[in-house]
């Protein structure tokens, strides 16, 4: 059988799907730049297989920035079905990274991945992934525990790795807010109008947003950043407003204050492990009067501030970079 070769691979997807958002494919590009800098592995050498069509559009978006390969698979093809099994095992490589939640069988595991010199898997949460061999659960921590298990947020990996200071100029601070790819448009609706009768501070808000906001009058200055943009505006925000994926350690390696909306059970989960801290108020989205705790909350932290700390930063990158030697130790 003729195998199609590469050094490493990676399996992940971006796009409007519940629970799914553009996290992971940022977390898999961030490893393949490391790989890139640290191992001498070229573009050319590192390929993406993505799920692409409708609610997977955003896939391709974010890959056209970059010059990795690229295999496009239906968007109905479920994780760790036959239909994958059928497709990964006409590949070879080095390194398989996959990341995505979910639980990984053994039957995948034995059958899709025996090409594959090294595995490595992220946030999933079957006690499968001992069959790997370096399993990362920065955000899915209620798991098993085992010898090459790696839980908890030292192994939180972010594109703001590799970004330089100069990337971070400072501009009117306003209020970030984003919640997800997938979030509930009422929801910001009333996040934005509680805004608007506390602040006259100016709101970040994703460009995605702009069609969901049609017709929402807004008293203060709204500005709409591009993908690119994320941590520029996060970074010159006064505080945040954002759900408990990924985009919450982002926040934390800018020491901001976080008022935190999560949108899914495993959110909550992980964001009760930071309820204690001082600049971190959660509020559930599901229980009552959350428009007069939102209220209470934004009052707080309008009067309240926080700058960019480069020892919080420091820290954070130096824990990055030992979870990233992980996987670079790999090839």
């Amino acid at each position: 059988m003729n195998f199609l070769k590469n050094k490493v691979l990676f399996r992940c997807d971006a796009g409007y799907e519940s629970e799914l958002g553009s996290g992971h494919l940022f977390r898999c590009l961030t490893i393949a730049k490391y790989l890139q800098v640290f191992n001498g592995i070229k573009s050319n050498e590192i390929l993406f297989i993505i799920k692409t069509g409708k609610k997977f559009e955003n896939s391709i978006k974010i890959l056209k920035n970059f010059s990795f390969k690229v295999c496009k698979i239906e968007r109905d093809i479920k994780n760790y079905s036959r239909q994958e099994i059928d497709i990964l095992k006409n590949f070879k490589a080095d390194l398989i990274i996959i990341d995505r939640l979910g639980k990984v069988k053994k039957k995948f595991i034995i059958n899709a991945l025996k090409n594959f010199r090294r595995k490595v898997i992220i946030d999933d949460s079957s006690i499968n992934r001992k069959l790997f061999d370096v399993s990362l659960n920065p955000l899915i921590t209620n798991v098993s525990k085992f010898k090459n298990s790696n839980i908890g947020k030292n192994y939180f990996i972010s594109p703001v790795f590799f970004y330089k200071e100069k990337y971070f100029k400072n501009f009117n601070r306003g209020i970030f807010l984003y919640l997800g790819v997938t979030n509930n448009n009422l929801q910001i609706k009333k996040i934005l109008f509680k805004i608007s009768r506390t602040t006259n501070l100016p709101i970040y808000l994703p460009i995605i947003y702009l069609k969901k906001l049609k017709n929402v009058k807004i008293e203060n200055k709204v500005i709409f950043y591009k993908i690119d943009e994320f941590y520029k505006y996060m970074y010159n925000s006064k505080f945040v407003i954002i759900s408990g994926g990924m985009s919450f350690f982002d926040a934390m390696y800018f020491n901001k204050n976080i008022i935190c909306l999560p949108q899914y059970r495993h959110q909550e989960n992980n964001i009760n492990n930071y309820k204690n801290l001082s600049n971190v108020k959660i509020i559930s989205t599901k229980k009552g009067n959350f428009e007069k705790k939102f209220a209470k909350v934004m009052n707080y932290f309008t009067k309240k501030d926080t700058g960019y700390k480069k020892a919080t930063k420091k820290i954070y990158k130096k824990k990055m970079k030992f979870t990233l030697n992980k996987i670079s130790h790999l090839i």
